[in-house]
């Protein structure tokens, strides 16, 4: 193995500690999972958990950034200019994501995924915007990343049963973009 490669092994047990702390927050309170919940869950000594994680926040944080990367990686060939095609391919992704959205919003933690989100979804508008003027990129910037989410909170907060071709189409209905 080449230095600076993931080991299987230790790929494999960050997946499972992942796992089980969000298995165990599905049954309780992620304030009351202490490290000890976790590795037993996961069938690994603490000194394993300890070798990939200083806390089980970390955990959270590693997991919100992998999510938005993939969010980024998904949203890369999405062009801003097709309005109707980027708001149902940023909630179809958010769709499939529901469960986590969900189990974040229980504990009290979205807000860990709106930081990671806002912090890079310039990102996101600046593999979409190349060709677009950039004297009004923070603007659009604002308006996209602000109003986006704050839709997706109220869907996962309000009425997580729509789907996100539904959640697309009310938003399309509703403000006419040219």
């Amino acid at each position: 193995m080449k230095k600076g490669e993931k080991h299987p092994a230790s790929l494999k047990s960050k997946q499972w500690i992942t796992d089980s702390l969000l298995q165990l927050m599905e049954k309780k309170k992620y304030e009351d999972i202490i490290i000890t919940n976790i590795c037993n869950h996961a069938q690994l000594a603490r000194r394993t958990f300890y070798r990939h994680f200083e806390s089980k926040e970390e955990v959270i944080d590693k997991l919100v950034e992998r999510v938005v990367q993939e969010f980024i990686d998904c949203m890369q060939g999405t062009s801003l200019l097709d309005v109707r095609t980027y708001i149902t391919t940023y909630y179809r992704f958010w769709h499939e994501h529901m469960q986590l959205l969900l189990l974040l919003n229980k504990d009290s933690l979205l807000d860990v995924l709106a930081i990671e989100y806002i912090k890079r979804f310039s990102e996101v508008l600046y593999l979409n915007t190349k060709d677009m003027d950039s004297s009004n990129l923070n603007l659009i910037w604002a308006f996209c990343s602000g109003g986006l989410w704050s839709l997706l909170v109220y869907w996962i907060t309000v009425d997580s049963t729509k789907t996100a071709d539904e959640i697309s189409d009310t938003l399309f209905s509703y403000v006419q973009f040219k």
